[in-house]
């Protein structure tokens, strides 16, 4: 628990030789149930109230102690007297607080002890911690007392925690010390290794790309020719074997002077010169005679007596 740490009382004892409070466990709870005692002219009535204060760390260094006692009476009076004090060791310490005036309302009476430790205040039986509540009244007049709780808060600040090392049991030589315990343990847990070199496996990999090949033949791939849109298609005349034999043209009977003279031709195959372009000037009759001659190599009829009729007028 943290400082500060406020207990009700959960035990009570007897204060010496006193006659005790009625009910003194009703101090142990905020609850208006009320411990009593009616007290006779010049009589002193008391109670030892302990607490659990094991919530105080060991080694704290108490600051204060603040005890407590939430007290009434049955009639306003001043000439009672309700004392609460405390006691440690078997002693009490301080004075205590002593209130002597009395009403019916409740009020609150409180009281310091100092020089406590941590070890005094967890200390239990009758050497341990207690406070001290007496009552008593000094008129003719009777008195009533009423306690509804008792409590105790201790302020303190935690000191270091030393550290406690335990020796194992040694019969002689230097002490062992065992190994902390580590309150995060680390597990490593090896592969089997077999003797040489330790194998280790190819990691797994989330993204896999496979590569396939593609069939092929040895030695050399076979590769299809390329299936082309546009075919063009080139076909070849028909051509015999050697030479072309050119027959000589058959000359139809030309009426007239005009005669063709063959040129001398070297046995083989003609040497064909190429044409000269340009402009050719003929003759007439040259014209008249080649035009003919081509309407003849036509089979032009018409155009043969057309150019026949246009000569014989010519010559």
């Amino acid at each position: 628990m943290a400082s500060p740490l406020t207990v009700f009382a959960s035990s009570n004892a007897a204060d010496g030789a006193l006659a005790g409070w009625s009910n003194p466990q009703n101090t142990y709870a905020d609850d208006t149930s009320f411990a009593t005692r009616s007290a006779a002219a010049g009589t002193l009535y008391g109670n030892l109230f302990g607490f659990d204060l094991s919530g105080v760390p060991d080694g704290a260094t108490i600051t204060s102690v603040t005890l407590l006692a939430r007290f009434k009476g049955s009639a306003s009076a001043t000439d009672i007297q309700f004392f609460l004090g405390a006691k440690s060791g078997g002693s009490e310490v301080g004075s205590g607080t002593t209130d002597t005036t009395q009403t019916t309302s409740e009020e609150d009476v409180t009281y310091q002890p100092a020089g406590l430790t941590a070890a005094n205040l967890k200390a239990t039986g009758a050497n341990g911690f207690w406070a001290i509540a007496r009552y008593s009244r000094s008129g003719a007049t009777p008195r009533i007392g009423y306690i509804d709780y008792i409590t105790c808060t201790v302020e303190y600040t935690e000191g270091a925690t030393p550290d406690e090392l335990t020796s194992k049991d040694i019969s002689s030589g230097v002490p062992a010390v065992d190994k902390p315990t580590i309150g995060q343990k680390h597990a490593l847990t090896s592969k089997d290794v077999a003797s040489g070199i330790p194998a280790v496996d190819k990691p797994t990999l989330s993204q896999k790309h496979a590569l396939v090949s593609k069939d092929i033949i040895t030695p050399v791939p076979t590769v299809d020719k390329p299936t082309i849109a546009q075919i063009h298609a080139l076909t070849s005349k028909d051509i015999s074997s050697s030479a072309p034999s050119v027959d000589k043209p058959t000359l139809a009977s030309v009426a007239g002077t005009d005669s063709l003279t063959a040129q001398d031709i070297v046995s083989g195959a003609p040497s064909v010169d190429k044409p000269t372009l340009g402009v050719i000037e003929v003759s007439q009759d040259s014209a008249a005679a080649a035009l003919f001659y081509r309407a003849k190599f036509r089979n032009d009829d018409d155009e043969v007596l057309a150019i026949y009729a246009l000569l014989e007028n010519e010559w």
